[in-house]
């Protein structure tokens, strides 16, 4: 009998286990030695907080008043408000391994994700010491040469709407090369046409106007130097992809991804600044976070004939045979568990 799960989950087998334990292990390790510290949220979140997060724009849930949580800063700045964190000494490190639900055009889809979270300051170090903890540990475990990095800025938020009405001019007389979904984006959100995986769509971009080498001022122009510079400092090689761009609201400055081989991204980060202005507070507090999708790291260890050692092999073995035998096997096994 094949008993169905839902189509956007899986059971995590002892196999499976044995490798999500393992990148536990080192990312704690990593994440513990570099100052940061755990930080868990609730699975769910009031809707009306969600909304103004202005992080996402589809519930997972219908008919009541609350949702799963979906992105892992929206919870953590609630956190860090809430729990009057603002008082201490900034800026604060957060690390979290927690499982989130993603819903992208109807798909849903559940992700163990494994990630870290920076609030109090401005300063694009912060960016690039997050991507080079993310990269000298996938070195670490064996997937040297096995993904890219590529960064962007998409500035402050008048940057971006001046980038956005260039791009509706863009495209506005380009409507017959553009697929039915880009077609509708062209007013609303012309910035995720960038992202289409359409290979017609893809020639299109090249002329598209580039945000951070034409519409960047001043301050956004310096940091996102800065970002570059650090991460030359650092030794991380880096592409700069004029086409990352990020649907979510609260996205500043500076944004970077990990792909792999196939050009799946598996590690994924940006500058939020805006996030705790929207959600009401008077001014921008500045916050910086990344998440890597455990699911993916393990498939490409796999791929990659990675061992990992198996701490939970048998070493010993009892046979029973009949009551008595159990009676006696019993104690000694229990003994032998101690040793």
């Amino acid at each position: 009998m094949n008993y169905l799960t839902t189509e956007w989950s899986e059971d995590l087998l002892p196999n499976y286990h044995k490798y999500l334990t393992f990148l536990k292990k080192v990312y704690r390790h990593e994440f513990r030695k570099n100052g940061f510290q755990r930080i868990s949220t609730p699975l769910f979140e009031k809707k009306d907080f969600l909304s103004q997060s202005k992080a996402f724009g589809k519930f997972i849930i219908d008919n009541i008043d609350i949702d799963i949580r979906q992105k892992p800063y929206i919870g953590i700045m609630r956190a860090y408000l809430n729990g009057n964190l603002f008082e201490n000494i900034k800026p604060l490190y957060f690390y979290f391994m927690e499982t989130y639900l993603t819903n992208f055009n109807g798909k849903i889809k559940e992700k163990l994700l494994i990630g870290t979270e920076i609030i109090g300051e401005d300063d694009p170090i912060l960016d690039a010491i997050q991507i080079y903890i993310n990269y000298e540990t996938l070195n670490k475990i064996g997937l040297k040469d096995k993904f890219k990095i590529k960064i962007n800025s998409t500035g402050i938020e008048k940057e971006k709407l001046k980038f956005k009405e260039e791009l509706i001019n863009f495209y506005d007389n380009k409507r017959n090369i553009l697929t039915e979904e880009s077609k509708k984006l062209v007013d609303t959100n012309p910035i995720l046409i960038l992202r289409s995986e359409n290979e017609d769509e893809k020639i299109l971009n090249e002329n598209a106007p580039k945000l951070a080498q034409k519409f960047l001022k001043k301050e956004s122009k310096a940091h996102y130097q800065k970002f570059k510079e650090y991460l030359d400092l650092l030794k991380v090689p880096f592409i700069e992809d004029n086409y990352l761009v990020c649907e979510d609201e609260n996205q500043t400055k500076s944004i970077w991804k990990f792909e792999n081989e196939k050009g799946e991204t598996i590690a994924f980060g940006n500058r939020h600044n805006k996030i705790a202005k929207n959600l009401g507070e008077l001014k921008e507090i500045p916050a910086t976070g990344f998440w890597l999708d455990t699911k993916k790291i393990i498939n490409l260890m796999i791929e990659n004939k990675i061992e990992i050692k198996n701490k939970d092999e048998i070493d010993l073995f009892f046979v029973q045979l009949g009551d008595e035998a159990k009676k006696i096997v019993l104690p000694i096994s229990i003994e032998a568990r101690k040793a």
